[in-house]
C-alpha cells in the first residue's frame, strides 16, 4: 500500500512532488547545457556574462513546453460566466501565460543570437573568401532557433448570451 498524502493514499507508482520538481530541474539543466553547446563559438568572457540569460532561456523553454502540453490538452479557450446573464468563451489563462513567456523567450534568444552575430561579423571576410557558404556554426544556430516552439494562437471571442425572458415568462416566475 502507498503512503498517506493530503487526506488520501498515494499509489506506489504515483510520483511525489519532490520527484516532479527534480525532474523539472533536470530538464532545465539539460536545456542549459544544450544552449551552452550551441553557443560554444562565443568567447568565454561573453559567455560568462550571458550566464543568467542562458539560465533564464532554459527555464522559459521548459515552462513553454509544459504550458504547450496543457494548451494541447485543454484547448485555447475556457468558458466563463459573469453573474446569471452573461457567459461565453475567453482566451485560456494558460494561453495568455504561454504568449507572454514566448515574447520573453524570443527576446532572450535574440540577445543570445546577437552574441553569435558579433562574432560572425568578424568572420564575414572569411565567409566571403569561402564563396559565401554558411559555416557549420551558423547552421547549428539556425537549427537551435528553429527547434523552439513558436506557436502563438489567439482564439476568437464569442459571447453567447442567454436570451432575456419575455414579459410573460417573468410573470410566470413570480
Amino acid at each position: 500500500m502507498g503512503a498517506f498524502v493530503m487526506g488520501r493514499v498515494k499509489a506506489a507508482s504515483e510520483p511525489s512532488p519532490a520527484d516532479a520538481v527534480s525532474d523539472k530541474q533536470i530538464r532545465i539543466k539539460n536545456e542549459t547545457r544544450r544552449i551552452r553547446s550551441e553557443l560554444s563559438s562565443v568567447p568565454k568572457d561573453k559567455l560568462a556574462l550571458a550566464g543568467p540569460l542562458i539560465d533564464n532561456a532554459a527555464f522559459l523553454a521548459v515552462e513553454l513546453g509544459e504550458l504547450r502540453k496543457i494548451i494541447e490538452e485543454k484547448g485555447c479557450t475556457e468558458k466563463y460566466q459573469n453573474g446569471r446573464e452573461q457567459w461565453g468563451e475567453k482566451e485560456s489563462i494558460h494561453l495568455k501565460a504561454y504568449n507572454a513567456m514566448m515574447k520573453t523567450y524570443s527576446a532572450a534568444l535574440r540577445q543570445l543570437t546577437a552574441l553569435c552575430d558579433k562574432k560572425s561579423k568578424t568572420n564575414e571576410t572569411a565567409k566571403s573568401k569561402r564563396g559565401g557558404k554558411q559555416s557549420t556554426e551558423d547552421i547549428g544556430l539556425m537549427s537551435f532557433i528553429m527547434a523552439q516552439p513558436a506557436v502563438q494562437v489567439k482564439p476568437t471571442r464569442s459571447r453567447a448570451r442567454k436570451p432575456s425572458p419575455s414579459s410573460s415568462e417573468k410573470e410566470v416566475r413570480k
